[in-house]
C-alpha cells in the first residue's frame, strides 16, 4: 500500500472514493437520482454521497445534475 500511495499520491481508500465519485458524476449527468446513484455505486446512503461529492467537487449532486441538463 505504501508503494501505491507513493505512485498515486492517494491512499487506496481515497483512490477508490475518487473513482466512485467520478462514476457518480456520470450517472447524475445521465439523469439518475442521487439516492439511486448512492445505492448503485456503494455509498452507505445518499447523505454520505452528498458529503463526499461536495467535498470533492465543491457542489452537491443535485446542483451538479441540474447544471448538467
Amino acid at each position: 500500500m505504501r508503494t501505491f500511495q507513493k505512485m498515486t499520491g492517494l491512499s487506496v481508500h481515497q483512490y477508490l472514493t475518487q473513482i466512485r465519485l467520478m462514476r457518480a458524476k456520470g450517472l447524475l449527468a445521465r439523469g439518475m437520482g442521487a439516492a439511486q446513484v448512492a445505492s448503485d455505486i456503494g455509498f452507505f446512503d445518499q447523505s454520505h454521497l452528498i458529503k463526499q461529492f461536495r467535498a470533492h467537487f465543491g457542489t452537491t449532486p443535485g446542483m451538479f445534475a441540474a447544471a448538467s441538463m
